[in-house]
């Protein structure tokens, strides 16, 4: 499904974590989700792959930025 006409209508904080050099799909695709929801978050993660691995130094990245995620969102 392609939503993009709809994410300005999203609501909701947003918290977009990317990976560099994500094989599956390109960061160029995960920056232009973020652009387009109002006051999106993105997070660009040192990694090539695309679920990030807990022995890769971008998982301490992705975990911090989760954290403060959901630390400012009182989650």
């Amino acid at each position: 499904l392609d939503v993009r006409e709809r994410l300005a209508g999203v609501q909701a904080q947003t918290l977009v974590l990317h990976s560099r050099g994500d094989q599956r799909i390109h960061y160029e695709k995960g920056l232009e989700l973020a652009t387009g929801i109002p006051d999106a978050r993105f997070v660009l993660l040192d990694s090539e792959n695309h679920l990030i691995l807990e022995h890769e130094p971008a998982f301490e990245t992705w975990i911090a930025e989760m954290h403060r995620f959901l630390e400012t969102t009182g989650a």
